[in-house]
């Protein structure tokens, strides 16, 4: 209570000085609720408030997306030079591979591209097993307008490529779908 009381008084002072009611209540309510003052400072890496992150598997899908970070926006379709999308691994909740990026000078990764909050990014690192499964790095995308950012991929190494379940690629697949993906690259190496 005695926290309260100073802050009334320091805010009174503040008012008289002819800052203003709003900014002086402002003050009040920050210093007496100092959760607010420090809601979003969970740190779950070295990442600004907003990043983007480059999507190329299920998590082009609206649906999935929307469940695991319901914050996120959707800015477009985007590439990824240098990298070939590939099923690898196994994934028992998947019940077989699963989208990977790997190095390959020749090739290119189509994607969604988001801009996610911190809040996103934790949520994605534990949907994406990181750091265990997926490893996350930042690399450089291209939107249809040649604009480039810096965005959040997982990835990981490359384990042996096979078939992926069914279901596990029919939303890889409608997720490309309703992000535009170029049709030939989804019928080439997405299916």
């Amino acid at each position: 209570m005695k926290i309260f009381a100073f802050n009334v008084l320091r805010t009174e002072r503040i008012a008289s000085r002819g800052i203003g009611f709003i900014l002086a209540w402002l003050l009040v309510f920050v210093s007496w609720f100092p959760c607010c003052a420090a809601a979003g400072k969970e740190d779950p890496g070295d990442l600004s408030d907003i990043v983007y992150y480059f999507a190329y598997g299920s998590n082009m899908d609206a649906v999935q997306m929307e469940r695991r970070c319901p914050g996120s926006t959707f800015l477009g379709r985007a590439s990824l030079e240098g990298y070939g999308f590939v099923y690898d691994g196994m994934s028992v909740t998947r019940k077989g591979p699963v989208a990977n990026i790997v190095k390959s000078p020749e090739d290119v990764v189509w994607g969604a591209l988001f801009i996610l909050s911190r809040r996103d990014i934790a949520s994605l690192d534990r949907y994406e097993g990181y750091p265990t499964a997926y490893d996350r790095g930042i690399l450089k995308v291209r939107d249809d307008s040649g604009h480039i950012y810096e965005a959040v991929v997982y990835m990981r190494s490359y384990r042996n490529s096979g078939m992926p379940h069914e279901d596990y690629r029919d939303i890889v697949v409608q997720g490309a779908i309703d992000r535009g993906l170029p049709d030939c690259y989804i019928h080439s190496v997405l299916n």
